[in-house]
């Protein structure tokens, strides 16, 4: 009787820890728990070593490895090494893509004032570069648009709104 307690009690602890999902994360750090579900901005997981529900932001993951072998890949990692990288560095206007990223720092864009655009075809291809190329300086990878207006351009056709820079 004693042995078959103990072998109950074993396979209960041993066996949920064997076949783990894992989050693979952008830093290398490797997360093994079981994912709950996807949403478009987190993974829900409950992780083995706290065993409680949490959340991690899609952009900080690389893939998840489901326990039947499945491989998922969530987010590519942009690598920005300094200013010769500008073309890699990419620009959004959705706050759910910069969740859970660092910011780097502010910086100012000029916008085409008069016309009512989204997104990036509010601006001159010339800002955009320049805008690029000061994110790289600072090894950001994302321009997150704010529409902010930063200072008043007086009466100039142009605008000048805030940008954040982010980064791992």
């Amino acid at each position: 009787m004693k042995i078959w307690v103990f072998v109950s009690l074993w396979s209960l602890v041993y066996f949920p820890t064997m076949a783990q999902d894992k989050i693979v994360m952008h830093n290398g750090e490797i997360i093994e728990g079981k994912v709950n579900f996807l949403t478009t901005s987190e993974v829900h997981y409950r992780s083995n070593t706290t065993l409680k529900a949490e959340t991690i932001p899609k952009p900080l993951v690389e893939k998840i490895i489901y326990k039947k072998g499945i491989v998922e890949g969530i987010s590519t990692k942009v690598d920005v090494q300094g200013a010769k990288d500008w073309e890699k560095v990419q620009l959004t206007d959705n706050p759910l893509k910069v969740k859970g990223l660092t910011p780097k720092g502010e910086i100012g864009i000029r916008s085409i004032g008069d016309i009512k655009l989204s997104g990036v075809n509010g601006y001159e291809n010339k800002e955009l570069q320049r805008v690029k190329k000061l994110a790289a300086k600072q090894e950001g990878h994302l321009i997150f648009l704010t529409k902010e207006n930063k200072l008043d351009a007086g009466r100039s056709k142009h605008k000048m709104e805030k940008a954040i820079i982010y980064g791992y």
